[in-house]
């Protein structure tokens, strides 16, 4: 929900992670709020610090490329 994902965002921001919300309609039309944590250079660097993320945060993680939401 998107009462969550604020949620979520503020407690990432409060850690200093550079988090924000995008929202995404699926063909159902449904909308997800996903939590977003930065714009990385290269999919390897997305990988990494994500693998770092959800070590240090015990939060799950996923890498996708923009167009792919």
């Amino acid at each position: 929900s998107r009462t969550q994902a604020k949620k979520l965002v503020v407690t990432l921001k409060l850690k200093g992670y550079p988090a924000g919300i995008l929202a995404v309609t699926d063909s159902k039309r449904r909308t997800w709020f996903t939590v977003r944590i930065g714009d990385y250079p290269s999919r390897e660097a997305a990988v990494q610090l994500a693998e770092e993320f959800t070590a240090r945060e015990k939060m799950a993680s996923a890498v996708r490329p923009y167009e792919k939401l």
